[in-house]
Parts: structure tokens; sequence; C-alpha cells
């Protein structure tokens, strides 16, 4: 699991709910809010990587701060301010290409193991 630093913004009037962690796991990508944050919810911001549509790096305000945005199939997003957004967008990509090569791996062992079946089928049928 890596760990990031990151502020959390929102479209509100203050627009900087605060800042916390950002935890990219194998399946998940989990914002801790400080508890003493601007944020009336310091809940845990909760996105699995299989659901991540895009993420998209942004300049804001004459390129002094650093916007990274997340946004999942639901078109929820996360608004993110870091200056480790390359290593961030990294560990997303990491973990993604091992859920995908998870896949991969049991559909090849799914595809053998079908295509046995049929070969073992076909033989008692000629038996």
């Amino acid at each position: 699991m890596k760990k990031f630093y990151v502020n959390y913004l929102t479209d509100g009037v203050l627009d900087n709910d605060g800042g916390g962690y950002l935890y990219i796991g194998d399946t998940e990508i989990c914002l801790k809010l400080s508890k003493l944050s601007l944020s009336v919810d310091t809940n845990d911001k909760i996105i699995k990587i299989a659901d991540v549509k895009s993420v998209v790096k942004r300049d804001e305000m004459l390129g002094l701060r650093k916007t990274l945005i997340i946004t999942d199939k639901n078109d929820y997003r996360m608004r993110l301010v870091s200056w480790k957004r390359n290593d961030i967008i990294a560990a997303i990509e990491d973990s993604k290409a091992s859920i995908e090569n998870e896949i991969k791996n049991k559909t090849k062992f799914n595809s053998a193991t079908t295509e046995q079946l049929i070969n073992i089928k076909n033989l008692l049928d000629s038996g």
C-alpha cells in the first residue's frame, strides 16, 4: 500500500476541505482526511481501482496549485492537490495493471479448463 499526503478539494465556498492521506492499495483508493480538516464530512472517501475511469492532472491558480482529479465510473470526482501527482498516477496504474493481470490469468485458466472438459466429453462420446 502506498501513502501520499494530499489536500482534498470540493466545489464549495472554501474549496479546500483540508489535508489527509491518500492510500493506494491493490483494490482501492482511500482518502483519510484529518479530523482537524475544515470539512464537515471527514469520513473516508473510497474509489475501487477497477472503477477508476480517468485520472487527470490540472494546474490551477496560475500553476501554483497542482490538482489531480480521479473520476470513477459513477462520475464521482475526487479532487486532490499534491506535488506527487506523477507518483500517485503511477501507483494507480500499477494497481490497475495487477488487477488486469489477475483477471487475465483467471480467464486463461478457465478457458484451458473449459477446453479440457470439452475434450474429455468428446472422448467419452466417441468411446
